[in-house]
């Protein structure tokens, strides 16, 4: 009995995923340059023609993991911004939600880096960053303002302090990315919520002001 239509469009949406999830491993691993579309082929388990049934090359795999990494924190930031709330309260779901996906998927953060730091990015990278990458961290900065004037964040640039928190989350989404040992087997613990929002609360650094 040939399949329905609904059951064709299930079997292509899994490989599709098949491939991007075994492209964002081996990207993450060996970066975009050094990969090749056999290597995707292999991680997925799917044959080297199929891979290019769903794409046209390496390029279009990394553009669209790119976008869906830049897009979901994007749409994370956008939902709590509008969440009732105190600003305190919407940044700590804000970073909890950065730190799930930070554990969850490490790669993803790490495509990004590899996406800004490459010679020569993309004029399609470049745009997906404008397009998802400033509105996140600008409604980051939004959060902080607000709870500057609630008296609920610390005083000072709050752009300065965006840049700050990212590059907590971006320094714990690589070390998990380069550092594939057991967290109980002796590693030091991964970060609670409280523990990376510390710098943020203004009573921590009354005393050195008084």
């Amino acid at each position: 009995m040939p399949r329905s239509p609904q059951q064709n469009q299930r079997i292509k949406d899994e490989r599709r995923r098949q491939i991007l999830d075994a492209a964002l491993k081996v990207f993450a691993a060996k970066g975009l340059a050094a990969t090749m579309m056999s290597d995707i082929a292999a991680a997925s388990d799917l044959s080297y023609g199929l891979i290019y049934h769903y794409f046209h090359d390496k390029e279009e795999l990394f553009l669209t993991l790119v976008e869906r990494a830049l897009q979901g924190a994007w749409r994370l930031s956008e939902e709590i911004l509008t969440q009732p709330g105190t600003p305190w309260e919407r940044l700590y779901l804000l970073c909890a939600g950065m730190l799930e996906g930070t554990r969850s998927t490490p790669e993803y953060f790490r495509i990004i880096v590899q996406a800004q730091l490459s010679e020569a990015p993309s004029s399609a990278v470049r745009g997906l960053m404008h397009q998802y990458g400033d509105p996140f961290w600008n409604n980051i900065t939004i959060l902080i303002q607000q709870g500057q004037e609630a008296g609920q964040v610390v005083a000072g640039d709050a752009h300065e302090l965006a840049n700050v928190l990212n590059a907590i989350i971006q320094g714990l989404s690589l070390d998990l990315a380069y550092d594939n040992t057991d967290l109980s087997a002796g590693r030091a613990a991964f970060p609670s919520v409280e523990t990376v929002m510390r710098f943020l609360r203004p009573d921590l650094f009354a005393h050195i002001t008084e």
